[in-house]
């Protein structure tokens, strides 16, 4: 899980809670797919920014990435 601070290793069964605009990621660094069960209640309107890759989403009025100009989901990323 990485996170603000920075990463912790996961183990099964664990659960997290992220407030609005705290920053998150889970990769798999395992050899077996990791599967997860996400709840989540993203407001109306929600923008967030992708550090690595350096895009931005916008949530209206439907959802866009943008880098100079718009983007799929999964450009630049892993």
């Amino acid at each position: 899980m990485r996170h603000k601070e920075g990463t912790t290793p996961i183990e099964p069964g664990e659960a997290f809670l992220f407030k609005p605009g705290e920053p998150h990621q889970l990769t798999n660094t395992g050899p077996v797919d990791l599967v997860v069960y996400m709840i989540a209640d993203n407001a109306i309107g929600e923008c967030y920014h992708f550090p690595d890759s350096k895009k931005w989403s916008l949530g209206l009025p439907e959802q866009r990435f943008f880098l100079g100009e718009a983007l799929g989901y999964y450009d630049g990323e892993e």
